[in-house]
C-alpha cells in the first residue's frame, strides 16, 4: 500500500498544474496538465534517487519519507491556489460520433488488458533479466546508485532513467510485482500526448482521437506496455518533448515551456540512447524556432534549454566518465566510414523488418528483393560494419516483444508520405511539413548510427508514436477521395484480417489439411470483412476498425505473457513465467539456488557472462521467501572491477554460482578457494573449501 504515495503525488502535480492554467484565466487543458505532471513527478524522483545515494539511504523508509514530504509540500501548493470549474477534454453536451465512441472504448480496452497483464506477469524480458531489473536489485542492497562491479556492464552503464522510477516502486513494494506500470504509464503517455501533438498541429477532435487510437495498437507498444523495457518510456519523454516544443512555437519563448521542454528533453536522454537520434532533429527545429523569435531573451532561453538535460544527465555522464573516461555507454553504433550504400542498406532492412507476415512466401519475397537491391548497391545484405554481431538479415513474422514489426502502421505511415507529398493543400501547413522532416530525420539518423540487428524493431517504437498525429492528419484529408480509393483499402482489410487469421492458426497449431473447417471459418470471417469494409464511408472508419481487428494477435498472444492457451498468465506460476525466454533455465537456475540454500547459504557470489541472466537466481530465492540474503558479482576482470574496494573486496560468499565454469572444478575468489559441488546443463555451484564435502 505505501506504493500509493506515488500515485496520490503524480494526482497532486496534475491538479496543481491544472489549478495554475484556470487560475491564469485561460482555457486549461488536462493533457498539457498531465504531461506537465509526469515531468514533474520524473524530475522529483530523480531528485530522491540521487540525493538519498549520496548517504547510501535508498531503503524504504528514505523514500517514503522523502514522497511524504513532497505530498505534504504539493498539498499545501494545491491549497493555495484558486480553483475554477474544470474544464475537460470534452463539454457536458459534447456528442461523440459512432467512430469516435468505438475508438474511445477500444483504446481503453486495450490500456486496461495490457495494465491486466503488466500486474499479473512478472518482468521476464531478456534484457530485463541480465540487466534492467538487476541494476533495480543491486541499488537496493547497495542502497545507493554508485557502481559496483559486475559482468555485466549494461547494468551500470546504460541511461538508467526507467529503471531509477521502477527502484521507487521496488523499494516500496518490497517485490517487482509493479516493475511492469513504468512501461504502461509510458503507453498512456504516449497515448495522450500523441492526441495534444494532433491538437497542436491543427487537428480536429476526430483526429485527435484518431492518432490516439494509431498510437494505442502499435503493436510493439502493445508488447512493450506490459515489460520493464524502456523504449515507451523514452518514447514518452519525447513526446512530452515534442508538445512542449510546439507550443513553444505558438506562444513563443517563455521561462516555464523552456524548463519543460528542456526537462523532457534531459529525461529521455537519461532513458535510452536512443533518445538522442530521435531528439536532434526536433531540437534542431526549436533552437531555429527561438533564433527566429524577436524575443530580448531568446538566448539566455536558449541557454537554458540546452543547460537543463545537461544538468539533469551529469550525474550518470560522471559516473561514466569515472569508468571509461568517457560520458557516454558503449553501444552498437556503427563505423565511421558510413556511405550511402551502407545508409541505403540499413534503412532498406529496418523497413523490411516491418513487412513481415505468417506467410513464407510473402517474406522469402522480400526477401529476395532486399537482396537484389544490395547486390545493385553492391553491398553485402549482412555487412558486418553495419551488422550487429554478425547476425544474419531476415524477413519474419513474430509476436515477440523483442523482435515483433509493426506491419499495419508502417504500411499506413507509408501511404501517409505519399499523400503528404502529393497534396499540395498539406504541404502548405507549414509545422506540419516540418514535423514530417523532423520525424524523417530521426529515422535516417537511427540507420546512420545505430547497427542493423534482430531486435531493432523495439528501437523504433518511438518513431511509430512521433508518427501517428501525422498519419491521422493525412488520412483525415483522404475521405474526400475515399471512394476513389476504396478497393485499395479493402483489399489492405483483407489482407490484415487474413493475417489475424494466420497468426491465431499458427498459435493453435491447426493445419487446413488436417482441419477442413478452417477454411470455412476463414470464408466466413472474410466475407464480414469484406461487407463491412464495402459499406463503409469514410477511410478513417475503415482504418480505425482495421487497426483494432489486426492489434488482437497482439494483445492476446504475446509470446512471453499470452493472455489466452495452455501457458497463459493466470495458469502459470508467476516464477515460471520468468523463463518464458528460456523455459529450461528455470530448473537449472533452480537446482543451483536450492542447492546453494540447503548447505546452507545466502551470501553467494556470482560469475556469469556479460549477457548472461543474473536476475532469476533473486527472483527464485525470494519465491523460497528466503528473506535476507546478499549476492555479489565476484571475480569481475572487466572496467568495472576497479570498483571492487570496501564492502564489495570484503565480501565473502559461503558459495558463488556461476553460468560459465568451462569445466573448472575450483575457483578462487579474494585469496579463497572454492570447489565445485554442484552442476547441471548451464549452472555450476561452487562451495567454500573449508566446508566442501566429497562426493
Amino acid at each position: 500500500m505505501s506504493t500509493v504515495i506515488l500515485v496520490l503525488n503524480l494526482l497532486i502535480f496534475l491538479l496543481i498544474f491544472y489549478a495554475r492554467g484556470s487560475s491564469r484565466g485561460v482555457s486549461a487543458c488536462w493533457r498539457d496538465s498531465f504531461l506537465s505532471a509526469a515531468v514533474t513527478w520524473a524530475l522529483i524522483s530523480l531528485s530522491i534517487t540521487e540525493f538519498l545515494s549520496l548517504f547510501s539511504l535508498i531503503t524504504f523508509n528514505g523514500i517514503l519519507f522523502s514522497w511524504g514530504a513532497v505530498f505534504i509540500a504539493g498539498v499545501f501548493i494545491l491549497l493555495k491556489l484558486p480553483h475554477r470549474k474544470p474544464a475537460f477534454m470534452f463539454s457536458s453536451n459534447t456528442r461523440f460520433s459512432n467512430l469516435e465512441v468505438l475508438s474511445l472504448f477500444a483504446i481503453g480496452c486495450i490500456i486496461l488488458t495490457v495494465g491486466l497483464i503488466a500486474l499479473v506477469a512478472p518482468p521476464n524480458n531478456w534484457d530485463s533479466l541480465a540487466y534492467h531489473m538487476s541494476r533495480v536489485f543491486y541499488w537496493t542492497q547497495n542502497h545507493n546508485v554508485n557502481y559496483y562491479p559486475t559482468h555485466v556492464p549494461r547494468q551500470i552503464t546504460f541511461s538508467p532513467g526507467a529503471e531509477y522510477m521502477i527502484l521507487q516502486l521496488q523499494a516500496l513494494a518490497g517485490n517487482d510485482r509493479f516493475a511492469n506500470l513504468i512501461q504502461w504509464f509510458s503507453m498512456i503517455g504516449c497515448i495522450v500526448g500523441v492526441s495534444l501533438i494532433a491538437k497542436k498541429l491543427g487537428a480536429d477532435r476526430n483526429s485527435q482521437i484518431f492518432s490516439a487510437l494509431i498510437c494505442a495498437t502499435i503493436p510493439m507498444g502493445i508488447l512493450q506496455g506490459s515489460s520493464t523495457q524502456n523504449d515507451y518510456a523514452a518514447a514518452f519523454w519525447i513526446i512530452c518533448f515534442i508538445n512542449f516544443s510546439l507550443a513553444l512555437f505558438a506562444s513563443g519563448p517563455s521561462p516555464g515551456l523552456i524548463f519543460f521542454s528542456g526537462s523532457s528533453l534531459g529525461l529521455a536522454l537519461f532513458t535510452k540512447g536512443t533518445a538522442y537520434l530521435y531528439t536532434l532533429p526536433f531540437l534542431a527545429w526549436l533552437i531555429l524556432a527561438i533564433l527566429k523569435n524577436r524575443h530580448r531573451n531568446k538566448l539566455l532561453m536558449l541557454a537554458g534549454l540546452i543547460a537543463i538535460p545537461l544538468f539533469i544527465n551529469i550525474p550518470h555522464y560522471a559516473r561514466n566518465f569515472d569508468l571509461y573516461r568517457y560520458p557516454f555507454a558503449k553501444i552498437n553504433t556503427t563505423p565511421t566510414g558510413m556511405n550511402p550504400g551502407l545508409l541505403i542498406s540499413n534503412l532498406l532492412r529496418n523497413m523490411s523488418s516491418h513487412m513481415g507476415s505468417p506467410s513464407e512466401l510473402i517474406n522469402n519475397t522480400i526477401y529476395r528483393l532486399i537482396e537484389t537491391i544490395h547486390a545493385f548497391l553492391g553491398v553485402s545484405i549482412n555487412d558486418p560494419r553495419i551488422t550487429w554481431e554478425n547476425y544474419s538479415f531476415l524477413v519474419n513474422f513474430t509476436l515477440h516483444e523483442d523482435t515483433t514489426g509493426n506491419p499495419t502502421h508502417f504500411l499506413l505511415a507509408v501511404v501517409s508520405v505519399f499523400v503528404f507529398v502529393f497534396s499540395s493543400k498539406l504541404k502548405k501547413q507549414k509545422n506540419l511539413l516540418s514535423y514530417l522532416i523532423a520525424a524523417a530525420a530521426s529515422a535516417v539518423l537511427l540507420s546512420i548510427f545505430i547497427q542493423w540487428n534482430r531486435w531493432g524493431t523495439r528501437y523504433h517504437l518511438p518513431f511509430f508514436v512521433i508518427f501517428a498525429p501525422l498519419i491521422a492528419m493525412v488520412l483525415a484529408k483522404t475521405d474526400d477521395s475515399f471512394e476513389k480509393n476504396r478497393f485499395l483499402l479493402i483489399l489492405a482489410g483483407f489482407l490484415l484480417c487474413w493475417t489475424v487469421l494466420e497468426c491465431a492458426r499458427l498459435y493453435l497449431g491447426i493445419t487446413p489439411a488436417s482441419y477442413r473447417g478452417w477454411f470455412l471459418a476463414i470464408a466466413l470471417y472474410l466475407s464480414l470483412c469484406l461487407l463491412l469494409l464495402y459499406r463503409l464511408k469514410s477511410a478513417m472508419t475503415a482504418v480505425s476498425i482495421i487497426l483494432i481487428v489486426s492489434s488482437l494477435p497482439w494483445i492476446l498472444l504475446n509470446r512471453t505473457r499470452s493472455m489466452i492457451g495452455g501457458k497463459n498468465i493466470f495458469a502459470v506460476k508467476r516464477i515460471e513465467q520468468y523463463f518464458a525466454n528460456a523455459e529450461s533455465r528455470k530448473k537449472t537456475y533452480g537446482g543451483a539456488v536450492d542447492y546453494a540454500l540447503s548447505l546452507p547459504c545466502t551470501d553467494i557470489g556470482l560469475i556469469v557472462g556479460k549477457g548472461d541472466w543474473d536476475y532469476p537466481f533473486i527472483a527464485i530465492l525470494r519465491d523460497r521467501n528466503v528473506s535476507q540474503f546478499r549476492i555479489e558479482h565476484v571475480n569481475v576482470s572487466n572496467s568495472s572491477a576497479r570498483y571492487n574496494t570496501g564492502a564489495f573486496k570484503q565480501f565473502s560468499p559461503c558459495a558463488i554460482i556461476t553460468t560459465k565454469s568451462g569445466g573448472l572444478d575450483k575457483i578462487t575468489c579474494n585469496g579463497v578457494l572454492y570447489k565445485k559441488q554442484y552442476s547441471n546443463e548451464e549452472v555450476a555451484v561452487f562451495r567454500r573449501d573449508a566446508e566442501a564435502k566429497l562426493n
